[in-house]
């Protein structure tokens, strides 16, 4: 998935979501690199269910 908006979204450069569902710690997240508009969080709930069916 293209995220479309990726500037609004802060991210530095045009960026893709790869369909792969992972579990990381918290204590392991080094920083947020940006947060997805609207648009763009409803096509990734979209593929995520399309993954999980």
């Amino acid at each position: 998935m293209i995220v479309q908006d990726w500037q609004e979204a802060g991210l530095l450069k045009p960026s893709a979501i790869k369909p792969v569902i992972t579990t990381i710690e918290k204590n392991l997240i080094i920083k947020i690199m940006g947060r997805l508009k609207d648009n763009d969080q409803k096509t990734l709930q979209e593929s995520v269910k399309k993954i999980l069916g």
